[in-house]
């Protein structure tokens, strides 16, 4: 018997507690048919932490699935998808598309050269076939 997939659904604090992060979080368990830790749902989450206090959970996990915020990740989703992209980890971002969402595979993250905390750095992703890895 497999075992059960689990994912880690990576996005900017400035979408906890919204419809967006709703219904992105829906379509990911829903799309995998698993259980998807997400920070604001699952964990406690320490606003004066200077460093990323999820990275332990990203060894755990089967893939990562990153949700931009105007384009650019924050700093915590950087350090989450770098980590993931170095251990070979699957690493997706989730993009809307009419009503609903797809899936693009991260093969990239770099910082960009002025940044802050939600606008830390930008993903290069690839087209993904048949919306699933």
């Amino acid at each position: 018997m497999n075992k059960p997939l689990l994912g880690y659904y990576s996005h900017s604090t400035k979408t906890f507690n919204t419809a967006r992060e709703v219904k992105e979080y829906d379509y990911i368990s829903k799309l995998y048919n698993c259980f998807v830790i997400s920070p604001n749902i699952h964990l406690f989450f320490k606003k004066t932490s200077i460093y990323n206090q999820y990275l332990q959970l990203i060894d755990t996990v089967d893939f990562i699935v990153v949700s931009n915020f105007n384009g650019t990740i924050g700093r915590g989703s950087y350090y989450e998808v770098r980590q993931g992209l170095e251990r070979k980890i699957p690493v997706f971002e989730i993009y809307p598309v009419g009503n609903g969402f797809k899936l693009r595979k991260v093969v990239a993250v770099n910082i960009l050269p002025v940044n802050n905390i939600t606008s830390y750095a930008k993903l290069t992703t690839i087209p993904l076939k048949n919306n699933l890895y």
